[in-house]
């Protein structure tokens, strides 16, 4: 059986709450916390700006936020069970 889901708007957080039920977050580790973190969502010109600033804090930025994105994609494609179906 085949299960679709309809979306009016498909950006990444309209499908994490669809898909996942919860709003887009991430975990973040730190000091032996695990907490739930809202990932804010940043203009595509900011992202290049961290990315090619010399300022070491920018591109970690750039990259937490990367994988953030990466870890949402991963939990939404385990939910749907794409590798199983495909395989």
């Amino acid at each position: 059986m085949r299960t679709e889901l309809e979306l009016s708007l498909y950006t990444l957080e309209n499908t994490v709450y669809h898909l996942l039920r919860r709003r887009y977050a991430i975990l973040a580790s730190r000091v032996r916390l695990l907490t739930l973190i809202r990932v804010p969502k940043y203009a595509h010109s900011t992202l290049t700006e961290w990315h090619n600033s010399p300022v070491p804090a920018h591109r970690a930025r750039m990259l937490h936020h990367l994988l953030g994105h990466t870890v949402l994609v991963l939990e939404m494609i385990d939910a749907t069970d794409t590798i199983a179906k495909t395989a």
